[in-house]
């Protein structure tokens, strides 16, 4: 048989299966509606329920007990553009995005505030269907009609624990510690299939057949890893400002895949081609650098807030680590071999705006109506260049990955506020583009996310 076709397909395939491909945010910022609707600029702020997961320093600010709870949809649209075709992404993730505790209490007369929370760090969702068609030729320059289509749907994310303090240290100044657990999982299942009218089969007398190939890929990615959080906070009547550092560590994905693959030739299984494949424990480590957070909250009037963080991430030189291979040693002790590689991550530096501006109503039923706005400048770590080398039936391909790494985010957001419940809603919109080169030929993301965000916060 000639093998071009399929190997161009399957180098597709390949790319687009790949657990770590997908994610591609590494966006470690916090919950919660209000700072979602400030365009996540909240360093300086971080006041409300969802402190801890940005900077424990300000929750020195909690004289009672407080509960909230923070639901979200992530709705990705844009397309994938792959030689000549277009398909536009469709569908929604919706999940509990925060469940977030806080508690004051005093030791020995000092003041201090305790706060555990349970949040999404980023979410990654992916619904895409490829399918195309097009005409092969074989080595006896016959056509063959060939069609492809595949559907990838993912989702999840990790999800990160936080157990924290927040205490004032001196005069206006006030410092903050978390301990951060990374967990959650996430689940991508890819079903391919490939029909060839007419393909050339060399070992039968050259007798053309009717090629069908259905590939069904079940990937379960599970995540790891702890971290801490350093906070700083500057309280003034007008001027906040905020330091956040959280620590570096490597954010373990391990992946459970299983592949089923069955091969017709006229409507017959071909059972040497057609097999199922379990693969348990695939682990990669992927090295988190420190970030370094550095925001700013000024209080123009009473009512009118406007904040600006930058946010620094040194991903250069950090490495993602695979395993290939594990044994348990006499006396129980297990021995891993890791392979390293070089992403090509990019450094970066995040610029994040927000403002706030609540609005007194008057009314009984509506006393307070906070309106929000942001916008946030957020490269991405993906490398400008990087050139990966595939091995498809022993053959050597190199695919090289070209992208415009910066995102822009626009945020906007709405509220209600009583004495003891708030309610806050955000949405915001995330843009961005990936090109990659496979074999000559482009396959071109265009990310235009729109994410939704819920928060109740009640007060004891």
């Amino acid at each position: 048989m000639k093998w071009s076709l399929v190997k161009f397909v399957a180098i597709f395939l390949t790319l687009t299966t790949t657990a770590f491909c997908q994610l591609s945010n590494l966006d470690f910022t916090g919950g919660g509606a209000r700072a979602e609707g400030m365009g996540k600029a909240y360093l300086a702020v971080s006041d409300d329920i969802s402190a801890v997961s940005w900077n424990p320093a300000g929750l020195f600010v909690f004289e009672k007990p407080v509960i909230g709870i923070s639901y979200g949809s992530l709705m990705p649209r844009g397309s994938y553009e792959y030689v000549g075709n277009k398909e536009d992404q469709t569908g929604s993730f919706n999940d509990i995005t925060m469940f977030s505790l806080v508690a004051p209490l005093r030791l020995k007369g000092h003041h201090f505030v305790l706060s555990g929370c349970y949040g999404k760090a980023f979410d990654e969702y992916i619904n895409a269907v490829y399918d195309t068609s097009f005409v092969h030729s074989d080595s006896l320059n016959e056509a063959s009609n060939a069609y492809v289509t595949q559907n990838t749907e993912y989702e999840g994310g990790p999800y990160v624990i936080n157990f924290g303090f927040g205490t004032r240290v001196y005069d206006k100044i006030s410092f903050g510690f978390s301990t951060n657990l990374y967990t959650g999982k996430s689940e991508n299942v890819t079903l391919q299939k490939m029909v060839v009218d007419s393909l050339e089969r060399t070992d039968s007398y050259n007798q053309k057949i009717f090629f069908e190939e259905d590939v069904s890929i079940y990937d379960t990615v599970k995540f790891s890893g702890v971290n801490f959080t350093l906070g700083f906070k500057y309280n003034s009547e007008k001027l906040n400002a905020g330091l956040v550092i959280k620590t570096p560590f490597d954010l373990k994905v391990t992946t459970d895949r299983s592949t089923y693959t069955v091969t017709k030739y006229n409507g017959l299984v071909k059972t040497n081609w057609t097999d199922t494949v379990f693969v348990d424990d695939i682990l990669q480590k992927l090295e988190i650098p420190m970030i370094i957070g550095l925001g700013g909250a000024y209080q123009l009037t009473d009512n009118f807030l406007v904040s600006m963080d930058l946010e620094y991430r040194h991903y250069h030189n950090h490495m993602v680590k695979t395993r290939t291979s594990f044994s348990i040693q006499p006396g129980g002790d297990k021995e891993e071999t890791y392979v390293e590689e070089d992403p090509l991550w990019q450094d970066v530096m995040a610029v994040r705006l927000g403002a706030e501006y609540k609005w007194e109503t008057g009314s009984e039923l509506f006393p307070v109506v906070p309106l929000r706005v942001g916008f946030g400048y957020l490269p991405l770590s993906s490398s400008e260049l990087h050139v990966d080398t595939v091995t498809i039936y022993d053959s050597l391909f190199q695919v090289v990955t070209t992208s415009k790494t910066s995102a822009v985010n626009l945020s906007a957001g709405i509220g209600v506020h009583w004495s003891q419940i708030y309610l806050d809603f955000a949405w915001s919109y995330l843009t961005y583009d990936k090109i990659n080169d496979i074999v000559g030929n482009e396959l071109a993301l265009k990310n235009r996310s729109h994410h939704f965000n819920l928060t109740f916060t009640g007060y004891f």
